[in-house]
């Protein structure tokens, strides 16, 4: 199902997944552990500037899998995608994006660990 224009297979870039977990959850992360999620709405932001580019990595996203590769994949196996934001550009945008949504919306439950395995960037 496509609820969004997808980008050109080829074009690489920066997004933010936007998800609804309907109901209180508690998560097995992997190697991470468990982690308690609040109903709500969660933001993932990340980049996708490798083979496949944006459509690919968006994809991935926006269908369940029986063997998660990313953190992200545990949630959004479970949580209702609503939105997907991107931008169409060799400009990496993640780290910046993740930092406003931080600044704009944190709430205390961020996560430590989860995601940001590839920057510094609180979760």
């Amino acid at each position: 199902m496509n609820w969004y224009e997808e980008p050109d297979p080829h074009q690489k870039g920066s997004y933010v997944l936007v998800l609804y977990l309907p109901e209180n959850q508690l998560i097995e992360i992997g190697k991470l552990g468990e982690y308690s999620f609040v109903k709500g709405i969660y933001a993932y932001v990340g980049s996708a500037f490798g083979p496949g580019g944006l459509a690919a990595r968006i994809q991935h996203h926006l269908r369940p899998t029986n063997r998660p590769h990313w953190h992200i994949d545990y949630l959004s196996n479970i949580a209702k995608p609503e939105e997907v934001w991107l931008s169409e550009s060799e400009i990496k945008r993640k780290h910046h994006w993740a930092n406003i949504l931080q600044e704009l919306f944190a709430s205390g439950s961020e996560f430590k660990g989860f995601g940001a395995s590839d920057c510094r960037c609180e979760s």
